[in-house]
């Protein structure tokens, strides 16, 4: 199908952000993911340009105008969050030396206010719901490196945001350490890093004209090498389809990756479709043709997805159970013994096994046959993999033949 783009635009930033522009970050895009190696090889390419007094190509940036006039960013975010770090960063020092300038970068690329005595900024830049509170009070307001340092040191702090509070912190240092180099000649850096933001930065702004044609230019990120993650894209697709139940699926969503911990979520999706969904005459799900299947099952279907959505988060909680015996039931038949076999297929990575273990919990009915199953299980996994030396794919399609039966049981 193709994708609805507008003309493309050649950018600075101060054009982006002119006047009453307001970004947003949709529900289903991920979290900010960018590590130390992609913010400093940006401050290390901005630096140059600032240097050299030339301009620095950001990209391209793809946008999705909303009901609320607010335009979507449906790929960029990473960018123009640093962007915004950056300009935070210049208002604080700005701020530190009582300078004037300070309110201009605040209003003029960061938020905007009305002119009541007591206006509450409005940011121009909105991440999504993970990590929208964070940079809000930490970079949109204004946070010194003390009160980050405080912020990273929680240890309830979700791993986005550990990110983004990281690569905030880094901006910071990278510009105080810049301007306390500089002397006399502080005030001329920071104007040139100011105009090299403003002016010399260019990026591709792709306007899409519908809902379905940002979905689909998401997916296609993951087809030109952009690293999304499966679920990434999964979730992209339920909250499409859920419509006007996307609030609900969302919190679905949510509290299924709660259950899960730091559990791989890929993984979980592709064992879970192993274990309910896959055909069975070919029950083996591979990761890069987990997608279109998700996306077959529920494209136009409102009550399907979220069916899918109530599912996956019905079993989060079990499938965390595989991996952690602190989160089975106080019952004698989960003692020590069956502790043992839990240790034993996380020792060996057993990880194949457990769309089998996954309906075995939902078959059985007694913690008995529960137990017994999974000893079974470790012990059989244990003579396959050291004993007999056999291959981790024949493991997998034997795991998913069963579950298939056993699914039919259920």
């Amino acid at each position: 199908m193709q994708i609805g783009i507008l003309p493309p635009e050649l950018k600075s930033i101060e054009q982006l952000f002119a006047g009453n522009a307001r970004f947003s970050v949709p529900r289903y895009q991920r979290n900010f993911a960018w590590t130390a190696d992609e913010t400093e090889e940006l401050w290390e390419d901005l630096l140059n340009a600032a240097q050299r007094k030339g301009e620095y190509f950001l990209g391209t940036i793809v946008l999705h105008r909303t009901e609320t006039e607010d335009k979507a960013i449906i790929d960029g975010q990473q960018r123009l969050a640093c962007i915004a770090m950056l300009f935070s960063a210049i208002r604080n020092t700005f701020l530190a030396n009582s300078d004037p300038r300070a309110v201009q970068i605040e209003t003029t690329f960061l938020g905007s206010k009305g002119y009541n005595r007591d206006a509450i900024l409005t940011p121009k830049l909105a991440l999504n719901k993970v990590n929208n509170e964070t940079f809000v009070q930490n970079v949109v307001t204004s946070e010194d490196l003390t009160k980050v340092d405080a912020s990273l040191k929680r240890k309830d702090i979700h791993p986005s945001n550990r990110l983004l509070l990281e690569a905030y912190r880094f901006f910071l240092s990278v510009v105080a350490k810049e301007v306390a180099s500089k002397g006399k000649g502080a005030d001329e850096f920071l104007v040139s890093l100011i105009d090299t933001l403003r002016n010399k930065l260019k990026l591709i702004t792709i306007p899409v004209a519908s809902d379905e044609d940002a979905n689909l230019f998401f997916e296609s990120l993951n087809a030109r090498g952009k690293e999304l993650a499966i679920s990434d894209l999964v979730k992209n697709r339920l909250y499409l389809e859920a419509r006007n139940q996307v609030s609900r699926a969302e919190q679905l969503w949510e509290q299924m990756e709660r259950d899960l911990g730091r559990r791989p979520l890929p993984e979980f999706i592709r064992h879970y479709w192993i274990a309910k969904k896959a055909d069975k005459d070919s029950p083996n799900v591979r990761e890069k043709h987990l997608y279109r299947l998700v996306a077959n099952e529920i494209k136009g279907k409102q009550r399907e997805a979220m069916a899918l959505a109530q599912d996956l988060n019905k079993n989060a909680p079990l499938y965390a159970r595989i991996s952690d015996h602190s989160l089975w039931p106080d019952d004698s038949a989960y003692g020590t013994a069956f502790g043992d076999s839990l240790s034993d297929l996380r020792l060996f990575r057993i990880s194949q096994m457990n769309p089998l273990l996954i309906n075995a919990m939902q078959r059985f009915s007694t913690a008995s046959d529960i137990a017994k199953t999974f000893r079974i299980v470790a012990n059989f996994a244990f003579r396959y993999f050291i004993v007999g030396n056999q291959s981790p794919g024949n493991l997998e399609r034997v795991s998913a033949n069963i579950a298939s039966l056993l699914s039919g049981l259920i």
